[in-house]
């Protein structure tokens, strides 16, 4: 279980790294861009198409991270109306349970569209750039979110036995 933790701490710490260098980029390309179109009175080609495609990144990427946590954003309705503490944690978990189906489902989708771009040989016109590098974050984000709401799951169950 150990070598799990560790795996999960290490992922997590290359996730946030990656997006830090992801909101980075974006800042000194736009900032780039934006002198060399106002000063310089010339663009950059196909530069400007890379900020877009680095916040995908960083979106679905803060998307692992927040399910790893569980914080994502949530309105807690059934809190007004069920007071019983174990109902709410099964609902819960059952909500969790067909997110991590649904995203495993959708891992699969985003594969094979994945796959079919990289076959289809699919670029960027603005930098020549596979699609299918672009398009690998989503079979990637959706696998790492789905087991960790398999793992949100199991939490809930278990906070339901103690509760």
């Amino acid at each position: 279980m150990s070598f799990f933790k560790s795996l999960d701490k290490g992922l997590y710490n290359v996730i946030s790294v990656i997006c830090g260098v992801c909101v980075l980029a974006i800042l000194i390309i736009i900032n780039v861009q934006v002198v060399c179109r106002f000063v310089f009175n010339f663009s950059l080609g196909g530069l400007s198409d890379m900020p877009p495609y680095l916040m995908i990144y960083t979106v679905w990427l803060g998307a692992i991270m927040a399910a790893r946590n569980d914080d994502h954003i949530s309105i807690q309705l059934l809190d007004l109306f069920v007071k019983n503490k174990k109902v709410i944690l099964l609902v819960d978990a059952i909500l969790y349970f067909i997110t991590a189906v649904s995203l495993l489902i959708f891992c699969k989708v985003a594969f094979d569209y994945t796959a079919h771009a990289f076959a289809y040989g699919s670029t960027d016109q603005g930098t020549g750039i596979p699609l299918g590098c672009f398009y690998m974050i989503l079979p990637f984000a959706s696998c790492l979110m789905g087991i960790y709401y398999f793992v949100n799951t199991g939490k809930k169950i278990k906070a339901m036995k103690e509760a």
